[in-house]
């Protein structure tokens, strides 16, 4: 009896597979494009970085299985350093046998032009997702609104006239 491969889009850990449906790269926001306001706006991704969402099906074989997508992370091309997930709909839970569900991670990137692949802890293997963009030049800079002070110029008490 011959082993089947798994398929090129499945990432299997602990007997859960990760199956990647779609994966998208959406860009960041410029500093002049939030009108110069970027402060304190949580979870905000600058224009040089990316994020990356990707679509999962997440099931299990012939037994049930506890999974956890967070041992998920993306990898830059010949980088052994992943990048958690930042957000996502996909909460740690358990699975009957041969259940299934669908949920999306995702993950900040920089926009160097790179190309990444999903992986996870426990698995040797990869699956590769999309490669991003460059970001422009000058991305990622914050640029502060010069605010100059200038001292007013005193005025004449009213009723009185100049010398």
């Amino acid at each position: 009896m011959t082993e089947s491969k798994p398929h090129p889009s499945t990432l299997g850990v602990n007997g859960v597979s990760y199956t990647v449906t779609h994966e998208q790269q959406t860009q960041g926001l410029s500093d002049s494009a939030l009108g110069g306001n970027s402060h304190g706006i949580q979870s905000l991704v600058t224009d040089d970085k990316a994020l990356i969402s990707v679509n999962l099906v997440i099931s299990t074989g012939g037994s049930a299985r506890s999974y956890d997508a967070s041992v998920l992370s993306v990898f830059a091309a010949g980088s052994a350093v992943g990048i958690s997930p930042v957000g996502g709909i996909v909460m740690p839970g358990h699975l009957k046998a041969n259940a299934r569900i669908e949920g999306f991670l995702s993950f900040v990137v920089p926009r160097k032009g790179g190309r990444f692949a999903l992986g996870a802890r426990g698995s040797s293997r990869e699956v590769p997702l999309l490669q991003v963009d460059q970001a422009p030049a000058g991305a990622g800079i914050h640029q502060h609104r010069s605010a100059t002070l200038t001292t007013p110029t005193p005025q004449p008490p009213r009723g009185s006239s100049s010398p």
